[in-house]
């Protein structure tokens, strides 16, 4: 038993002074951008009023005469990607380690803009320097397959399966259930 809580302890002082637990590197949960959710308190879906106006940060609210907050652009190099350490001013190889479900949209010619809706995260980079210019973060997009499974789950919970569903169940239990 000793053994096991030296070894836990161990473990664990390894993963703080890594660098990889946000609250051992010493950093401050004000300066944490969390793709799809906010930077520090400010957060996606929440009322702009009460966000505080910080340096660096820029908000869009979701429509005219809204007050929701539906994006946060970050431009100051302090904030920081909570999961991989992504911040103002890395270099463009940097992003692609982190994300491949990603789109590509041209800026004019020293601007690009990489997008991974699922995540909920955008950086425009500057192609010149090919360096991150500013992080966005918007709500994530939920896929259409994602979409489609559950109204097809809805639909069989009330008994609405298609006839390909109720062909493929028969030939299941034909195959497999005696």
């Amino acid at each position: 038993m000793r053994q096991f809580t030296l070894m836990l302890w161990s473990c664990i002082t390894i993963i703080m002074l890594s660098g990889n637990f946000p609250a051992a590197a010493g950093g401050n949960p004000e300066l944490l951008i969390v793709p799809g959710v906010g930077v520090g308190q400010i957060q996606i879906g929440t009322k702009s009023g009460r966000a505080a106006r910080k340096e660096g940060i820029e908000i869009e609210t979701v429509g005219r005469g809204s007050d929701i907050i539906g994006k946060i652009k970050v431009s100051d190099k302090r904030y920081n990607i909570q999961y991989n350490d992504l911040r103002v001013g890395d270099e463009l190889q940097k992003i692609f380690r982190f994300y491949q479900n990603f789109t590509k949209e041209a800026r004019g010619k020293d601007l690009l803009i990489i997008r991974d809706p699922g995540q909920g995260v955008e950086f425009l980079v500057d192609m010149k320097t090919e360096r991150i210019m500013e992080i966005g973060i918007f709500e994530p997009e939920v896929p259409d397959y994602y979409k489609r499974k559950s109204q097809r789950s809805e639909a069989v919970k009330h008994g609405m399966e298609t006839k390909s569903e109720k062909a493929s169940m028969r030939n299941y239990y034909k195959e497999n259930v005696k």
